[in-house]
């Protein structure tokens, strides 16, 4: 004679795997969520590596510094090598964004910049106090040093980099 299921055991079995089930979907979810946070602290993080090379790059084809500040750079440069100068300016808005700003064409570079501070140093290596003026002596400027931090949730991470000029 066959025994068959008793609804006790049907419910017991239903149970069971609905706890498993749901274990199994609670762990998917947080590592899911995990994912997500450091798949978005990676791109900050390239982005922010991504502006900073291209802010050393476009720094290094300088021929002359208009303007020299902690907080932001405006130079003159050949950016489309048709023998005229463009001006380009590098700068943190008000909303944290690294803006790239040419002949007042802006781009946003980074978001989530808190600090975005540059430092001037002559041929000699003597740091500048900045703002850097007269213009002779944003002249004699060879290296602007950047430092940048930004944030993504509660990781932060800070750059830095230094641009050799070629307006000497």
């Amino acid at each position: 004679m066959k025994k068959a299921v008793s609804l006790i055991e049907l419910l017991i079995v239903v149970l069971l795997f609905s706890l498993i089930a749901g274990i199994s979907g609670l762990v998917f979810a947080v590592g899911l969520r995990s994912w997500n946070s450091a798949l978005n602290r990676a791109k900050v993080r390239q982005d922010c590596a991504l502006a900073m090379e291209r802010m050393v790059r476009e720094l290094a084809q300088t021929d002359s510094v208009a303007r020299a500040r902690v907080g932001d750079v405006t130079v003159d440069v050949d950016l489309d090598n048709n023998g005229a100068n463009e001006s380009l300016e590098f700068d943190v808005d008000n909303a944290n964004n690294l803006t790239r700003d040419v002949d007042g064409v802006t781009t946003i570079l980074a978001s989530g910049v808190g600090t975005f501070t540059l430092s001037y140093l002559d041929a000699d290596n003597n740091t500048l106090s900045a703002p850097v003026n007269p213009q002779a002596t944003r002249d004699t400027i060879r290296v602007i040093s950047i430092l940048m931090t930004a944030s993504q949730g509660d990781e932060s991470f800070t750059l830095s980099s230094s641009a050799y000029c070629r307006n000497q």
